[in-house]
């Protein structure tokens, strides 16, 4: 109720953070100038391509690399298609790298949740996000001189990176996705139960938006500003949701 009350403000902040992220040196920086200054571009920029350098890996390839994630943010796609896109000669360095930026949690990958057995699919095309928005705008500027860009893949990917953060020590979870006709963005796993979430982050919401959720007889439709209490289904814009996370 708080978070619908605040909601105008929340959406301020929301708005604010698809441009910050969530570090407090850029916030800060954003907050006291009303803009971004380069170096604070450099700063992370020189952190993630630090660490790869560090850890025995090409600065070259991290950039081919983070071409080809930012083109398909979001998308569902294999290690040998990433490969192609980024002019890489195996899958298995794309892999290395991918491991390598989510262990400095600088990405998200999600699997594909195999139904039946309720297991991930290490096999099947994985959906990869930038952990933090602002990681996203430090590659998009140096890679593609792009200041500030928000595209929807951004706004699913700050969706779909805080539900991946949920406080999860009393009751640990994992984060899957699902496609089959239909796609459905994220499946929270908790022991046996799943709890699916569908980002739809436009003007006007209709039925056929549910209709990945419909599979699982429940969900959550994450919106730009539809508010809907349903016994199951429901939606919820996405900075009411992201500051009910919090």
């Amino acid at each position: 109720e708080s978070a619908r009350i605040f909601g105008p403000e929340l959406k301020v902040l929301f708005n604010q953070y698809l441009i910050t992220g969530g570090f407090p040196l850029v916030i800060n920086e954003f907050f006291s100038n009303q803009k971004i200054p380069d170096y604070a571009y450099e700063i992370y920029a020189k952190w993630i391509i630090g660490d790869i350098v560090k850890w025995g890996k090409q600065e070259k390839i991290l950039m081919q690399l983070m071409r080809a994630i930012i083109s398909k943010q979001s998308s569902a796609i294999s290690w040998d298609s990433l490969a192609k896109e980024s002019e890489i000669k195996s899958h298995k360095t794309v892999s290395a790298y991918v491991e390598d930026l989510e262990n400095m949690f600088a990405l998200i990958v999600l699997y594909f949740l195999e139904l039946n057995k309720k297991i991930p699919d290490y096999n099947k095309n994985k959906k990869l996000y930038f952990s933090d928005p602002f990681i996203y705008h430090v590659f998009n500027k140096k890679i593609n001189f792009k200041d500030n860009e928000i595209i929807p893949s951004l706004i699913e990917s700050a969706v779909i990176s805080n539900l991946a953060r949920l406080p999860g020590e009393n009751m640990p979870y994992q984060i899957y996705y699902w496609k089959n006709k239909k796609e459905v963005d994220a499946l929270i796993k908790i022991k046996e139960n799943i709890f699916p979430f569908e980002v739809k982050y436009q003007e006007k919401i209709s039925k056929q938006d549910y209709e990945g959720l419909y599979y699982f007889n429940k969900g959550i439709l994450i919106t730009k500003k539809d508010l809907i209490k349903g016994e199951k289904y429901s939606a919820i814009p996405a900075h009411l949701l992201l500051a009910v996370l919090e």
